[in-house]
């Protein structure tokens, strides 16, 4: 069985992949859905394979990537694109300002393998075992009773610990000081 080279170069085809975050103040995919036509059939031509649907971002106050928009009242969306050729991510972002008739601030377009993209993924992943109540642990004593921690017998011993030898190491630095004699020092 031989291997063709159409075979060879099939494997060896490495894609490019790009997330793309846009800022708008409306829902994007009514405001901007023939632009989105426009802009796939462009990019097609450079080489894009995959572009899916803008998602919209779960709300937040002020997102990571978009620092610079600060008091911004919208929405934030993201999609993601994978490349069969090489392309950088300012070539990407001036082609969603040119077609989309947006600022730059508004765009923000990094590569599949950026660390940040898996920073802003993590964050919302819960953890259990992260989450374990101070009182649910067990080194706490199930045998907890409540005259031990207030009344009249635990305020006499908390007294007589802070009048021991042992806290009165701690208190050296404080002395009482006359208001008639103090001078500021």
């Amino acid at each position: 069985m031989a291997l063709e080279l159409k075979d060879i170069l099939q494997t060896m085809k490495k894609t490019y992949g790009f997330v793309v975050r846009i800022a708008c103040e409306d829902d994007f995919n009514k405001t901007y859905g023939d632009r989105i036509n426009v802009l796939k059939t462009i990019l097609t031509g450079k080489g894009m394979t995959k572009m899916s649907e803008a998602k919209a971002l779960p709300l937040s106050a002020q997102p990571f990537v978009f620092q610079r928009l600060e008091g911004f009242i919208g929405k934030y969306y993201i999609i993601n694109i994978e490349f069969e050729y090489p392309i950088t991510p300012t070539e990407l972002t001036s082609e969603f300002t040119t077609l989309l008739n947006l600022n730059r601030a508004y765009i923000v377009v990094r590569t599949a393998e950026n660390p940040f993209n898996k920073y802003e993924t993590d964050y919302l992943k819960y953890n259990e075992e992260d989450y374990i109540p101070q009182l649910v642990a067990e080194e706490m004593p199930h045998d907890i009773k409540e005259e031990d921690l207030v009344g009249d017998d635990y305020n006499e011993q908390l007294v007589k610990k802070l009048q021991s030898k042992e806290a009165k190491k701690y208190q050296h630095q404080w002395a009482e000081v006359d208001k008639k004699d103090y001078k500021g020092q």
